[in-house]
């Protein structure tokens, strides 16, 4: 066993990263093993780019607070259905962010695209819950990935009785060999994530949709107000940039 499947192992075995995709601690394991001095501080270091790319948005608490109230909404309906995915999207760190309307970001997005019947929600978290207030048909093909196989598994099986195209997959982003074709995706604030796991990560993975539109969001500032960050995109690359509270959305067409 080389030391970086010693370190995919550990990781495996903690409560708080093993769920995640294989690629993105395998990935962890590499930088911690080149940026860091021996085995022990490599598995500390790995701990701690695994937190900036997914433990920051939902720590072990509210993680369980998520997946008790997708539990009970996978046999729910109406609008106890919809309570408990609010609570859900209420218990995440970055979609808690967006307050009290679900639909929002949704509306800002569907008046500069028109009809959309594909959506690729790339690092998309629990976002796929806002559904049910996007204003998208009930069956459209909607296809989320993210880093955590049992949040994803959950996310899904609350929505599939009402969104029976939805699915949602733990996938490293960048690690995908190639991305579906659909009318929209979705990158919402992505940016400074990727960036951390490779600089110029978004601008090159952009390079490789095949989508007729792209939604590309970033937050004003980290989930703790201590750093501000710059937009991840040039606004002459075309489209309209919305500011949805400190949230900054570019929406621009990629394909006719």
């Amino acid at each position: 066993m080389t030391a970086e499947d010693r370190i995919v192992a550990a990781l495996r075995r903690t409560r708080k990263y093993g769920a995640l995709d294989a690629g993105v601690l395998a990935w962890a394991a590499r930088e911690a093993l080149r940026r860091a001095g021996g085995e022990k501080d490599a598995l500390d270091f790995a701990r701690r780019k695994l937190h900036e790319v997914s433990g920051a948005f939902l720590d072990a608490a509210a993680r369980k607070r998520v997946l008790r109230a997708l539990e009970q909404a996978a046999v729910a309906e109406g609008e106890e259905w919809r309570e408990l995915l609010r609570a859900a999207l209420r218990a995440h760190a970055s979609s808690a962010e967006r307050g009290d309307d679900p639909g929002a970001l949704w509306r800002a997005i569907l008046a500069r695209t028109g009809p959309v019947r594909s959506v690729l929600d790339l690092g998309c978290g629990i976002h796929p819950l806002t559904l049910p207030w996007s204003g998208l048909e009930r069956d459209v093909r909607y296809e989320g990935w993210d880093l955590d196989q049992e949040v994803c598994a959950a996310v899904e099986r609350a929505l599939v009785p009402t969104f029976p195209n939805a699915r949602i997959r733990p996938t490293d982003v960048l690690g995908a060999p190639r991305y579906p074709e659909v009318d929209l995706v979705l990158a919402l604030k992505l940016a400074p994530t990727i960036e951390r796991q490779t600089p110029g990560a978004l601008s090159a993975l952009l390079g490789r949709l095949r989508a007729r539109h792209v939604a590309v969001s970033w937050p004003r500032r980290s989930l703790g107000g201590r750093r501000r960050f710059a937009a991840p995109l040039d606004p002459d690359t075309g489209g309209e940039i919305v500011t949805l509270g400190d949230e900054i959305v570019q929406i621009r067409r990629i394909t006719p």
